[in-house]
């Protein structure tokens, strides 16, 4: 699984971190910015403390379904035995008025988990280890509950953690970093230091006819990419683009368009769409709300929303539909999208088929390579601008204007 990395390529200031874990036995908040391995950071503590006593009651708390099956299969690949993975609403309905308790606590996301979470953690376990970032938070208030989600002093609060900063961004790329300080420069990312073992791909901004082109275009890439060994996720901001998306890939490749069907809870059953994709020959999964398997044998394409990508990363990762209208509804945060474009490791597709592009895309563009599909070859977006636009390219840029 690329996502694990060998634990002999962890950092200095994480590898701190699992040297002090044993003998210093306070609390402890581990924060970073997106890409600088707060969750595996988590998985390795977990290996360490059970390399250490077996026996140690160890339950991990995840925020989504999809990053709870991608930590599933990375305990199963470090050959980990005895540790749960489970959201904190499950958590927090099995501690209810009885007595569960564990040695160690460690919860990733922490941001989005609400205070009287936390106060259950410290009463349930001995020790308790959290990973978070402020900046990702993408509620005010929890989406169940409608409790206000903790802040850090909430955390100082009931936990008084020591403090891990982990402030070196494996992940993402010169470009990325740079479009993301463009349109949320109160996030401070240029204060993060850049992996220089990066390369430094570019940001391809396309542009289509229509919507039915732009995921032809987009799945044909896709397709290339995930022969090729790649990682390809493409994320939705919302379900209803998520099954229009598929239903162009459908239609795109002859097939009928897929008859929604709903689960016992009313949402979408897209075990039923994983099962037609199937059926069609079409090399997709869809991963949200507990569908889908990062352990399922084959190299597919991974369909995701914005939220349940949160946590997660791919080599690849394409963002459709991306208008400038509101097309996520007024909900739709500066940083939902943040986290969207941070999920990739190489690469990033930014596409749309209208008149105008997202508001906060204009902010970057000029940054990006830019195609238009009824023209031939990379183009710059704005011909005052031509040298302002990388070409697309892997060279590398002068790491001073990084900030660093």
């Amino acid at each position: 699984m690329k996502w694990l990395i060998p634990e002999n390529e962890i950092d200095i200031q994480q590898r701190e971190f699992l040297d002090s874990l044993i003998t210093n036995t306070n609390q402890k908040l581990i924060d970073g910015f997106p890409g600088s391995g707060k969750t595996i950071l988590l998985l390795f503590a977990a290996k360490r403390l059970k390399d250490k006593d077996p026996n140690f009651r160890i339950l991990f708390i995840e925020f989504t379904h999809s990053l709870i099956k991608m930590l599933t299969a990375s305990i199963r690949e470090l050959h980990i035995k005895d540790i749960e993975v489970v959201t904190y609403y499950e958590f927090k309905k099995r501690t209810h008025g009885v007595g569960v308790y564990y040695d160690y606590i460690l919860c990733d996301e922490v941001q989005d988990v609400p205070r009287m979470v936390l106060e259950t953690m410290k009463r349930s376990a001995k020790h308790v280890i959290i990973a978070g970032d402020a900046n990702q938070s993408i509620y005010e208030n929890d989406p169940k509950w409608k409790e206000p989600v903790c802040t850090r002093d909430d955390i100082r609060d009931v936990l008084s953690p020591d403090v891990t900063s982990l402030n070196i961004m494996h992940r993402l790329t010169k470009p990325i970093v740079r479009a993301v300080n463009c349109y949320l420069p109160e996030m401070n990312i240029l204060a993060g230091k850049y992996s220089m073992v990066k390369k430094n791909t570019q940001i391809r901004l396309w542009k289509s006819r229509n919507q039915r082109e732009e995921v032809r275009h987009i799945m044909d890439e896709a397709i290339d990419d995930v022969h090729n060994g790649k990682s390809v996720g493409i994320l939705l901001p919302t379900h209803d683009k998520l099954k229009a998306f598929a239903n162009f890939v459908l239609i795109n490749a002859q097939h009928e368009s897929w008859e929604c069907k709903n689960n016992k809870y009313g949402g979408p059953d897209y075990d039923d769409l994983n099962k037609y994709f199937a059926k069609c020959d079409v090399p997709i999964q869809c991963v949200v709300n507990g569908y889908g398997d990062f352990l399922a044998p084959g190299n597919k394409i991974t369909l995701i929303t914005y939220h349940s990508a949160k946590g997660l990363d791919f080599d690849n990762v394409f963002l459709p539909f991306c208008n400038e209208i509101a097309y996520a509804g007024n909900t739709m945060s500066k940083r939902v999208f943040m986290v969207a474009m941070t999920r990739s490791r190489e690469n990033l597709f930014i596409s749309y088929s209208a008149d105008h592009m997202n508001q906060w895309v204009k902010t970057f563009c000029d940054q990006c390579s830019y195609k238009n599909w009824d023209d031939e070859g990379m183009q710059p977006l704005f011909p005052s601008e031509t040298s302002t636009v990388p070409a697309q390219t892997n060279k590398d840029d002068d790491s001073s204007l990084f900030g660093f």
